[in-house]
C-alpha cells in the first residue's frame, strides 16, 4: 500500500527536475540557449512574450509574468538586483545580454 504514494512522490521529484528553470552559472551563452529552449517548451506564447512587448492584453500579461518568473528563478541573487527596475520580460532578456556584453555579466558570478 505504501508503494503507490513512494512512485507518486518519486516521480513529482523527477518532474520537479524536468521542468525546473535552467541555472546560470557563469557561461552566459549556454545559459542562454538553455534558457531559450527551456521557455520555448513551456508554450510559445511564453517564449513570444520574451521576444515581442507589443501586446498589451490580459492574456499576453499573464505569459509576460511567467517567463519573467521562469528566467529570474534561474539567476542568482548578485544578477537579479541589476533588474527589479524591468516589468516586461523582453527588457529583462535584453538587460541580461547587454550585461554579459559588457562584461558585467559574468563578473558577478566570479
Amino acid at each position: 500500500m505504501c508503494l503507490p504514494l513512494l512512485q507518486k512522490r518519486e516521480d513529482n521529484q523527477l518532474e520537479s527536475f524536468l521542468f525546473e528553470a535552467p541555472r546560470f552559472n557563469g557561461n552566459y551563452y549556454i545559459w542562454e540557449v538553455k534558457m531559450r529552449t527551456f521557455l520555448q517548451s513551456k508554450g510559445i506564447k511564453i517564449w513570444k512574450s520574451v521576444i515581442d512587448d507589443s501586446r498589451k492584453d490580459r492574456e499576453s500579461k499573464q505569459y509576460n509574468a511567467k517567463a519573467a518568473k521562469i528566467i529570474l528563478d534561474g539567476l542568482p541573487d548578485s544578477v537579479k538586483k541589476n533588474l527589479g527596475k524591468y516589468s516586461l520580460t523582453k527588457d529583462i532578456w535584453d538587460e541580461l545580454h547587454d550585461l554579459h556584453a559588457k562584461g558585467a555579466l559574468t563578473m558577478t558570478i566570479s
